[in-house]
């Protein structure tokens, strides 16, 4: 298997933390931290084919 991942977020600078994810979450992490986070939540769902293509 291969797999391609970009860290480059559209509408992001960088991949560094935003105010966003303080709101959203109540602490500010990084994109990264983020994307890993939904794909956690994904697979306990059931729901990882929804996500990732």
């Amino acid at each position: 298997m291969i797999f391609d991942v970009s860290m480059r977020i559209p509408g992001s600078p960088g991949t560094q933390s935003t105010p966003y994810s303080g709101y959203l979450y109540g602490d500010s992490i990084s994109y990264g931290e983020r994307i890993a986070m939904e794909l956690r939540k994904a697979v306990r769902e059931g729901k990882l084919d929804k996500v990732c293509s």
